[in-house]
């Protein structure tokens, strides 16, 4: 299995990630107590949820490492990188789509954008992405590949996020999941995936340094969302590979597998959410981290290792059954344990009073229309509005009490 990048490269580019990315976080962190003004204003944002006054942006220097990265990949293709043409495609066309990622990342860092704003930008990066992506892979199918990229996409985008809030957490995430693209890698004989993921991972490295608990620096919503826009480009090279021998059904099955994990985060979530009669769209403190560090009384570092460790032994039963079954048994295996851990961790402390009961009956009522009593404006000749202070509508309640005993009196009278 011969290497695509030349090794002498492949070294300088593994020195050049770690070396690169620790220098821009060391600017970062101190970029609070510099003297120049247009650093401070450009880069330092303290975290808003932060209790240890960590620095928010620490998602740019890994940004920005790996644009340097693949920029040094794209333009040494020429002589000491022997790329495929759909690989140097897809490089360049997802470099375009991520700065799109950077920017509304950077800017949602800073200003705090609307969950519309940031979900544009969002669907404007994949949909970029997933254009090209599906003509270029699979352009016998390229609306059927279109459609699964955006789909996928938008959840690794949007489920990596939910997925950091803890301290050190993404990082222990992302090794396992850097780790099972390179056994995928070294599988099916695809060592281009594995370096990539061996350069991809590196800055991580850098981060951890600083996001130790307590943390100092936290990744933000570049952070979250740009790794998981990192693993759909890994995912979607090694679906280009085996597309090249296998079926479509069977490289699409493995190639999903380092993405199952943020699709359902995000799945649970949302339905959770539902059962719970909130919006879909509102955050809340019952994602899985949350519940381990506030009523299982982890660490955050602690609650992060275990989670990273139910992720390693699910991924390698999917790893086993998807080269030694089928793809999507293996998918549909992975899903499950997700949710089995999620109840069985969770469970208990998603329901409250208002939830919806999980019955035929209990959720035929939550689906069937109510009868609503609709009142003419005519029937009303005045109104009006009162606003009462918190402790007033028990004091009216009580009046209303006491002139219903006193007209029962005159009445008996």
């Amino acid at each position: 299995m011969d290497n695509l990048i030349n090794n002498n490269l492949f070294h300088v580019l593994l020195l050049m990630s770690f070396c690169l990315s620790l220098v821009l976080y060391i600017i970062l962190y101190f970029s609070g107590r510099a003297d120049i003004r247009l650093l401070r204003k450009l880069i330092y944002i303290p975290a808003r949820k932060s209790n240890s006054g960590a620095i928010q942006l620490g998602g740019a220097p890994y940004a920005l490492t790996i644009f340097i990265i693949l920029a040094c990949v794209i333009i040494g293709n020429e002589e000491i990188i022997s790329m495929r043409p759909f690989e140097l495609s897809l490089l360049k066309k997802w470099v375009f789509a991520a700065a799109i990622i950077f920017v509304y990342g950077y800017l949602d860092d800073k200003y705090e954008l609307r969950p519309i704003v940031k979900l544009i930008g969002q669907v404007i990066a994949v949909t970029f992405f997933g254009i090209f992506q599906s003509q270029l892979l699979m352009p016998e199918f390229a609306s059927v590949a279109f459609l699964v990229c955006c789909f996928w996409g938008l959840g690794a985008v949007n489920g990596t996020n939910l997925l950091d809030g803890l301290d050190t957490m993404t990082i222990k995430l992302s090794a396992i999941s850097f780790s099972s693209l390179i056994i995928m890698g070294h599988i099916f004989n695809y060592p281009f995936i594995m370096e990539l993921s061996v350069l991809f991972f590196i800055p991580l490295v850098s981060f951890y340094l600083f996001n130790m608990e307590p943390a100092k620096i936290h990744l933000g919503e570049i952070g979250g969302s740009f790794i998981g826009f990192v693993i759909l480009l890994q995912c979607s090279l090694l679906f280009g590979h085996l597309h090249q021998t296998e079926s479509a059904i069977f490289s699409a099955g493995i190639s999903l597998v380092p993405l199952t994990l943020p699709m359902s985060e995000l799945a649970v979530s949302f339905l959770r959410r539902l059962v719970n009669r909130k919006s879909p769209f509102k955050g809340d403190k019952l994602h899985s981290h949350h519940i381990l560090k506030n009523y299982y009384h982890l660490r955050a570092a602690q609650a992060a290792t275990y989670l990273s460790i139910a992720y390693a032994l699910i991924m390698a039963v999917t790893l086993i059954l998807g080269h030694f079954v089928h793809p999507f048994i293996a998918l549909i295996c992975q899903f499950s344990l997700h949710l089995c851990a999620y109840i069985i961790c969770c469970g208990r402390y998603w329901m409250s009073d208002d939830s919806i009961q999980l019955n035929p009956k209990s959720l035929f009522e939550y689906l069937r229309k109510k009868d609503v009593l609709i009142i003419e404006s005519k029937a009303i000749d005045d109104f009006k509005i009162t606003i009462l202070a918190e402790g007033e509508e028990q004091d009216i309640e009580m009046d209303k009490d006491d002139s219903s005993i006193n007209d029962d009196k005159e009445s008996a009278a």
